[in-house]
């Protein structure tokens, strides 16, 4: 039995864990010790007072605006769908397992405040699509007319594993808004508890860098074998990305268009 190869439209629904900075403050109590001898204290000048203020005005504006940089960890899960539907529906012999068909992204992440709420995600970064299929036999095989699943024929003694793996180097563009505009992450985790509930969507790009097929099969003895190609896999894949968090971790959805 063949079955042609019609993917290329993922999605998953996943965790974002964001390693961010927050502000640390320290609280002095002043006292006043017995006064032994007179001391004459010089009253700051007015010049030297708009000074201080612009100073400390810039610091506030600093952490309020500007861009600022943190590191984005996505786990989550890969399917696909064929003419709308999963390929469990039709008992295809592509049909992935749920679970075991794991998203692994890490991606370094500006966020640049527009106006108001609104903030600008953006950056470049590396994920890997894993399909673990269903069926341990299943085979992909590639010819000048494309590339078919079909069950293995080698009659092993059993099959373990088959698994399709693809990884792409990726940039995003996420306009998001927060109901605290204050909050912006850095590099450490959020400690002041500013930053509050956020939502946005937008596009991302990425170029495919590898592929390859991992079958783990027993014949007297566990053993592997890998073929890599390029499956006529489309080499760049664009899509739209739904997120929505609370302080460090986000919830997304990614859905691949071609």
């Amino acid at each position: 039995m063949k079955t042609k190869l019609g993917i290329i439209l993922f999605a998953m629904l996943a965790i974002v864990t964001n390693v961010s900075a927050g502000d640390y403050y320290l609280m002095f109590q002043d006292t006043i010790p017995p006064v032994k001898e007179q001391e004459v204290v010089e009253e700051p000048e007015e010049e030297e007072l708009e000074e201080w203020e612009e100073e400390d005005n810039s610091e506030e504006s600093s952490k309020r605006s500007g861009t600022k940089s943190f590191v984005n960890f996505d786990f989550g899960l890969n399917n696909y769908t064929e003419n709308g539907k999963f390929p469990d529906a039709s008992n295809a012999i592509y049909t992935v397992k749920p679970f075991g068909s794991w998203y692994i992204g890490i991606a370094s992440i500006n966020k640049t405040k527009i106006a108001g709420p609104l903030y600008l995600e953006w950056g470049a970064g590396v994920s890997w699509y894993n399909f673990k299929f269903e069926d341990a036999m299943a085979r992909l095989v590639k010819d000048a007319n494309g590339v078919t699943f079909e069950q293995d024929q080698n009659n092993f003694d059993s099959y373990k594993k088959s698994k399709l793996t693809v990884s792409y180097l990726n940039i995003s563009l996420i306009p998001m808004i927060h109901t605290d505009s204050k909050a912006i992450k850095g590099w450490f985790w959020e400690s002041s508890g500013k930053q509050g509930f956020r939502f946005g969507a937008g596009p991302y790009a990425g170029y495919r860098v590898g592929s390859k097929q991992k079958t783990v099969f027993d014949n007297g003895a566990k053993q592997k074998d890998k073929n890599k190609d390029n499956f006529f896999l489309t080499n760049l894949r664009y899509g739209w990305r739904a997120q929505v968090g609370w302080k460090g971790t986000d919830l997304f959805f990614n859905y691949d268009m071609n």
